[in-house]
C-alpha cells in the first residue's frame, strides 16, 4: 500500500498583526520512500462578496491571491528522510502592509486570510493544512 507523508499544523494565536512573527506548531510524518524537501507557508487573502439577484438567490464570488510565502528549512532538519518524523515551530513573519480582515456590516464584503501549509514532497503531491487567521490593525 501507499505509506504517506503526514502534515499536521495549528496555530500559537489566531489573532495578530500586521508585521507581527505568528508561530505555528508543525508535525510531519514521513512513512513514505519520498524525502520532504522543505516546508512551505503561503500567506492567502480570500475576498468574498456576496451579491443577491433579481430572483433573490445570493451569490457568493470568491477570490484567493497568494500574498506572500516562504520556504523553510528548518536548520538542517529538511530535506527529510524517507521514514523520518520532524517537530517543531516556523516563525512566519506576515507582511506590514497587509491590509486587517473584514466583514462589511451588510455581509456583502469580506476580506479573510489563510496560513497554507505544506508539506513540498518529491516527485508527489504535498500535503496541505490550511489555517485560518485574523489579521487586527
Amino acid at each position: 500500500g501507499i505509506h504517506p507523508v503526514t502534515l499536521s499544523a495549528s496555530l500559537e494565536d489566531t489573532m495578530a498583526h500586521p508585521g507581527q512573527i505568528v508561530k505555528l506548531f508543525i508535525k510531519v510524518y514521513n512513512d513514505s520512500t519520498n524525502i520532504v524537501k522543505s516546508l512551505k507557508v503561503t500567506l492567502q487573502q480570500v475576498d468574498s462578496t456576496h451579491e443577491v439577484d433579481s430572483a433573490g438567490f445570493r451569490n457568493t464570488k470568491k477570490k484567493t491571491n497568494n500574498l506572500f510565502e516562504d520556504v523553510f528549512y528548518q536548520g538542517s532538519r529538511f530535506p527529510l528522510q524517507p521514514h523520518m518524523n520532524y517537530e517543531g515551530d516556523i516563525a512566519f513573519k506576515l507582511p506590514n502592509n497587509v491590509k486587517p480582515s473584514e466583514v462589511s456590516i451588510t455581509g456583502a464584503y469580506c476580506r479573510e486570510y489563510i496560513l497554507l501549509v505544506q508539506a513540498q514532497v518529491h516527485r508527489h503531491r504535498n500535503p496541505k493544512v490550511e489555517l485560518p487567521i485574523t489579521i487586527q490593525t
